[in-house]
């Protein structure tokens, strides 16, 4: 319940209400991967990036397969200006994903940042892939 709700406040914009939900969602149960992951979303919204690592990082030890966490630890260092630790993370996320066009545009978006073009190219045709896989099957 403290998670949905906290989910619907997000929404809403009502961050440390969100914040004060996840909390209790994650005071409850403290194994609860994506409630920590959704907790470091509402405080990477609040600008509290160390907060939202710390999170990320909880919901990666509690279930190393949760690609969303990296993805999201990602964008919090990324935020931070810690590029190479973003790639990564978003290296990571596609490893657990590879069909995940978020952490792909992440990765990218990134690579531009410090100027790596390498593997643009291949990358870029893994995104249009997926992203043309979809409307094939209409």
């Amino acid at each position: 319940a403290h998670s949905n709700l906290a989910s619907l406040l997000k929404e809403e914009g009502r961050l440390d209400q969100a914040i004060a939900h996840y909390q209790e969602c994650v005071a409850i149960d403290p194994q609860f991967a994506a409630a920590f992951s959704n907790l470091g979303n509402a405080y990477k919204d609040s600008h509290r990036l160390t907060d939202a690592i710390k999170c990320f990082t909880t919901a990666i030890r509690l279930d190393p397969g949760l690609p969303v966490a990296y993805l999201n630890l990602g964008c919090t260092y990324r935020d931070g200006g810690r590029l190479d630790d973003a790639i990564s993370c978003f290296r990571k996320a596609l490893q657990l994903k590879p069909e995940y066009p978020d952490a792909v545009v992440s990765l990218l978006h990134t690579l531009a940042m410090i100027c790596d073009w390498q593997s643009r190219e291949q990358d870029a045709q893994s995104l249009r892939t997926m992203l043309d896989e979809p409307l094939r099957q209409l």
